[in-house]
């Protein structure tokens, strides 16, 4: 019996696939207002989503090299390439908790046209007047930097940054003199 999937089959789980990490993003994009009407930027389902299922994988494979092995001929290079990927997927675990840790660390929150973070320890409420630039870094992040040299380096993926850059935006290319 052939356990491959047909190209049809492959293409319905891709676009499937496709489709879940688009509802997930898309998920992650909005951000309600609290009572008082800050709006709050955290950790989205794609960073406990990449998390959870991280961590599961990783604890998997590991199961796997620890008590079951491989009785096959080239088992000691499989296991090898196994240990990699542990270590690689454990990695990438890692990296996706501290992500999630920091959002939740630096307290971005806005409202009308202020924004307030933690940024080195110092609790700072800014006024999107004061922005100088938001610019793609090559990370990933977003980096919106103050007039006065302080930067916020926002993850474009935990729920509610995509408003806050789109509402400084907005804000900024309404301003007189800036070309839009």
């Amino acid at each position: 019996m052939d356990a491959t999937l047909g190209l049809p089959a492959r293409i319905l789980f891709g676009l499937i696939a496709a489709g879940v990490v688009y509802g997930l993003y898309a998920l992650s994009r909005h951000s309600g207002a609290n009572q008082r009407g800050w709006r709050h930027v955290k950790a989205g389902p794609l960073h406990w989503t990449g998390l959870g299922l991280g961590a599961v994988l990783t604890g998997f494979m590991s199961y796997v090299w620890l008590f079951v092995g491989s009785s096959r001929p080239d088992a000691e290079s499989q296991m090898t390439i196994l240990f990699y990927l542990i270590v690689a997927f454990g990695c990438g675990s890692v990296i996706v908790g501290l992500q999630a840790w920091m959002i939740g660390r630096r307290a971005i929150r806005w409202r009308g046209k202020s924004v307030r973070f933690t940024l080195g320890g110092q609790a700072e409420t800014r006024e999107f007047q004061d922005i100088a630039a938001i610019q793609p870094t090559v990370w990933g992040s977003v980096a919106m930097k103050f007039k006065d040299g302080a930067v916020l380096m926002l993850d474009p993926y935990a729920q509610g940054a995509g408003e806050l850059i789109d509402a400084a935006r907005d804000f900024q290319e309404a301003q007189p003199g800036n070309a839009a």
